[in-house]
């Protein structure tokens, strides 16, 4: 009734449908009616949980508030197909929009990047310290029509300065009139720059940075060596809450996006960790890695990865946290990778009493290389 409410229609009891909490280009959303939970898959969304934190995330309110929307639901018994109709009139994703090819898409993702440089504040204080961050987000929350701030921490991954260097980590700040000024002058139109996903128009037309992009790190996928696309990892600037943003994608690449998935034309064992910093980690001390940045790869991606990997050795090493999602995610990649004959052992981090989660990064960080070598063996 909820999800009808919202003008989602599950066809079965299980099933996958287009998520509502993010630009959704493919059906990633997962939804379990006899569990009365759901999950999204999308790389920068992760949305989840039971019927009130669906209504959470579609008003923007308190659980207490969700639970009292949930009454009026229930008695009005009513579907609301505004949502719906509104959802309908989502503008298609203006890379499909504007006629441009994949090589200058891809060359316009490059230059980007190479506009968006690192300034050594974040580069410090975000890549290289080896020091938890905590910082209040502030961000407008169009529930009520105002700007909300928000606890938020952020454990630094403790980079080599070569390392942020080699993955070409990159800084997309607020300024906009130079980085457009200068693409215009490369001979990209605003409708390509529109095409990104990284730049956007508002209600009177006035060009800008995507606000889900603004103040964001920036970590690039390459595929032979271009780069095909951009994530922007949330910091104390950024103006969304969202912890990850996509770009745009080129109807015509590909859509598997799997990080550092070069890597897998030179080694003959990998290691699949959870997030972006994870599997930097583990190639910075040699372990050559690539990554979902999610707790899963997108369903639609195995045929392509299973090609990647045939004939590697594969370990899973994920986040071992208090809900054991990152555990769950990697029997769920290994018992997929087991459908197309590709064997993998997985790898448990030990959870210490006093925390609620480490990751590949925290393992390396706190224990070393060699202890994290034997780990491995």
């Amino acid at each position: 009734m909820v999800l009808s409410y919202y003008g989602l229609v599950p066809e079965t009891e299980d099933c996958m449908l287009s998520c509502e909490f993010h630009q959704d280009q493919t059906a990633s959303l997962h939804v379990n009616l006899s569990k009365n939970v759901f999950y999204c898959f999308g790389m920068t969304c992760s949305a989840k949980g039971d019927v009130l934190n669906f209504i959470q995330l579609s008003e923007g309110c308190s659980w207490h508030e969700a639970g009292k929307i949930s009454e009026k639901i229930l008695l009005s018994g009513s579907m609301r197909m505004d949502k719906k109709r509104k959802r309908e009139k989502r503008p298609v994703p203006k890379s499909k929009e504007c006629k441009i090819s994949t090589d200058r898409f891809q060359s316009l993702l490059e230059k980007i990047l190479e506009l968006a440089s690192l300034p050594d504040e974040i580069k410090n204080r975000y890549l290289i310290s080896n020091e938890s961050i905590e910082f209040d987000l502030n961000c407008y929350d169009k529930s009520i029509g105002c700007f909300q701030s928000e606890k938020k921490k952020y454990k630094s991954p403790h980079f080599l300065p070569e390392t942020v260097s080699k993955f070409r980590i990159g800084f997309l700040g607020t300024k906009l009139s130079d980085l457009r000024k200068t693409l215009n002058a490369e001979g990209y139109t605003d409708e390509e720059l529109l095409s990104t996903g990284v730049f956007d128009k508002d209600k009177l037309s006035r060009f800008s940075i995507a606000r889900v992009f603004r103040g964001r790190i920036l970590y690039p996928f390459f595929r032979e060596g271009k780069v095909i696309h951009l994530i922007g990892r949330q910091t104390e600037y950024s103006a969304t809450p969202n912890k990850y943003s996509n770009c745009a994608t080129h109807p015509e690449v590909n859509r598997t996006k799997i990080f550092n998935e070069d890597i897998l034309q030179s080694c003959d064992q990998v290691l699949i960790t959870e997030g972006v910093t994870d599997c930097i980690k583990a190639n910075e001390i040699g372990v050559p890695s690539i990554s979902p940045v999610t707790t899963q790869f997108t369903h639609d991606s195995y045929d392509y990865l299973a090609e990647k990997l045939q004939g590697k050795r594969i370990k899973i090493c994920f986040d071992s946290e208090i809900n054991n999602s990152g555990i769950k995610g990697a029997y769920e990649t290994q018992k997929k990778l087991a459908g197309y004959g590709i064997q993998s052992d997985v790898i448990q981090l030990v959870l210490p009493l006093d925390r609620d989660k480490i990751d590949v990064c925290d393992f390396i960080n706190e224990h070393g290389c060699d202890d994290f070598y034997q780990l491995l063996k």
